[in-house]
């Protein structure tokens, strides 16, 4: 008998929260939130960076758009499919990876790296962040 998978593991979970995760209204703050990321990170257009934990993409396409070369990491492929159709539709160039953060292939470095998460906190809009910044490249 095989063994059930964790219910991060489960593609069917992603899937069912995904309304809940990607609002209008996150869709709506994530160019502030990028804001914030290229301000605190001090990069300039045309640095490769890292969006761990992609999900849809909202970071990653903001970044495009500003003109950085971004690799957005999920392991949902239903979440990086989308950003992907949405990437191609405004003519974006951004590169996924369906891999857990452990496992991620590069054959050059990124300049910066950052994830930024929501808490599943009780009181509206608090939330937790948590930007990493390396010095040098992030192999």
């Amino acid at each position: 008998m095989q063994e059930a998978k964790p219910w991060h593991e489960q593609n069917t979970f992603w899937e069912t929260v995904s309304p809940t995760l990607f609002t209008q209204r996150r869709w709506s703050d994530a160019p502030a939130e990028v804001e914030q990321v290229v301000s605190l990170l001090g990069i300039e257009p045309g640095a490769q960076v890292l969006d761990l934990c992609c999900g849809v993409g909202r970071h990653s396409l903001e970044l495009a758009r500003r003109g950085f070369q971004v690799t957005g990491v999920d392991r949902t492929r239903l979440y990086l499919d989308r950003a992907s159709r949405q990437a191609e539709a405004e003519g974006l160039r951004v590169e996924s990876q369906t891999a857990r953060r452990r496992a991620l292939e590069r054959s050059r470095p990124w300049t910066g790296c950052g994830a930024h998460i929501r808490s599943s906190a009780p009181s509206p809009g608090r939330r937790c962040g948590a930007i990493i910044q390396l010095k040098g490249d992030v192999q």
